[in-house]
């Protein structure tokens, strides 16, 4: 937990549960502020700041979505793993016009997000093809065309219906889910299978798409229709005997090359994820 500037606190505070962690994740601008810690200065290392500065900054320290610095939580990994997997939750960059003074104001805090994810983007793909690093990426807006003939959904509707469907407060419909978890499961299976099948201890297992019924394209366009749409004031129902709450996330792991007693060669996988939306029920 930390920044280059600041300093690490590693490992997290043991006594924090995992709720804080995912209020913090849930802290994304503009409407929810962040979330405000005591911790002493001293307890972040490693980081650029004088003790000055440090001590400033812990005065009053706020924490809040790690994605608003690196929404593909790519840097915590990059620099010593051999091996990462990026799974990309964020919305495709849409093409369409102008519609006035406060669209464009919008408009031009998209146009700075999208132009730093792209970067990280670009820097991750040029990687994988000199080979520097290993792995596989994979976004809303991917389809089953980029990987060969592997089961999927169509290009057309991974971009036009898919990647469309909205990043807002309100809770996803039974068909977005299912729709949204077999798109995120055959693209994680195709993409592993094309670029990493040499991934070490990977277990051959038989495709169980977890929803069939829902893999009819048309069938997805018409109940996905609407699913762009903002809805921040609506209201659903959910059922008594199960919760559905929204979690979109964007995540990359990574695997470590370390030496072990004896000069054996080890693979550890570590998971780094980021929650980018802001429904989530905790109960206790």
């Amino acid at each position: 937990m930390g920044d280059y500037e600041l300093g690490y606190k590693s490992p997290p505070p043991s006594d924090w549960p995992l709720a804080r962690a995912v209020a913090a994740s849930s802290c994304f601008p503009p409407v929810f502020r962040p979330i405000q810690i005591k911790m002493a200065a001293e307890e972040f290392k490693n980081g650029s700041a004088s003790d000055a500065e440090r001590r400033e900054a812990t005065s009053n320290l706020r924490i809040n979505d790690g994605g608003n610095y690196d929404n593909l939580g790519l840097e915590p990994i990059w620099k010593d793993h051999a091996i990462l997997f990026c799974s990309d939750g964020g919305g495709a960059f849409d093409v369409s016009p102008d519609k006035g003074f406060l669209n464009r104001l919008v408009r031009y805090s998209e146009i700075l997000y999208n132009q730093v994810v792209a970067v990280r983007k670009r820097w991750l793909m040029s990687n994988f093809l000199t080979h520097e690093l290993e792995g596989a990426y994979w976004g809303c807006g991917s389809a089953r065309e980029r990987y060969g003939s592997y089961p999927g959904y169509s290009k057309a509707v991974a971009k036009e219906v898919i990647s469309q469907v909205r990043t807002d407060l309100d809770q996803f419909s039974e068909a977005e889910i299912a729709v949204l978890e077999n798109h995120g499961y055959l693209l994680v299976d195709a993409a592993i299978k094309k670029h990493v099948s040499d991934f070490p201890n990977l277990i051959p297992a038989p495709l169980n798409v977890p929803y069939p019924d829902w893999m009819d394209e048309n069938r997805v366009r018409e109940a996905l229709k609407d699913s762009h749409k903002t809805k921040i004031f609506a209201a659903k129902a959910t059922s008594s005997k199960r919760r559905i709450t929204r979690l979109t996330s964007s995540s990359s792991w990574g695997t470590r090359r370390f030496r072990a007693p004896g000069n054996s060669l080890h693979l550890v996988l570590v998971m780094r994820s980021r929650w980018l939306d802001n429904r989530l029920a905790v109960e206790t």
